[in-house]
């Protein structure tokens, strides 16, 4: 046995099937009917038990069929997408202003500007600032004494 079809249209109370070596749970709900797949192995002993007193059909088919489960009370779909946000109310009797609405996102930063000319010497003839120090010299090598010289 690979699959169940259980009857259970007109019942008043769900139908469970369980299957001691597999430790399967089957659960028709009641007023549904439709095709459920077992898990067994060859030791078939099925504990069937009603909730209500109530006559149903229940179908061993020996080869897989899908699960499917139809009827009144079936599985609950998936729950809906979150609605949009309503718009904004309107003034009051009392002329009162509603609430502030969000902030809006900064803008973008703007671009750096490039660096202006470098300034030109003035009338007085004024030299400008001193340049840059320059790199040390290579270090001396050591003389017949071993000490090194000055750099």
């Amino acid at each position: 046995v690979q699959t169940l079809y259980i009857d259970n249209m007109t019942g008043d109370g769900d139908i469970v099937i369980f299957l001691r070596d597999t430790s399967q749970r089957i659960i028709a709900r009641k007023r549904t009917q439709g095709y459920y797949p077992v898990l067994a192995t060859n030791n078939l002993k099925f504990e069937i038990f009603a909730t209500e007193e109530q006559e149903n059909s229940i179908q061993f088919i020996n080869f897989p069929i899908a699960l499917g489960v139809w009827g009144e009370t079936g599985l609950p779909g998936p729950q809906g997408e979150t609605g949009l946000q309503g718009p904004q109310g309107v003034p009051g009797a009392d002329g009162a202003i509603g609430p502030q609405g969000p902030q809006g996102e900064p803008g973008p930063q703007g671009e750096t500007g490039l660096q202006g000319p470098q300034g030109v010497p003035g009338a007085d003839g004024a030299i400008g600032p001193q340049g840059p120090q320059g790199e040390p010299g290579p270090q001396g090598v050591p003389g017949a004494d071993g000490a090194i010289g000055p750099q």
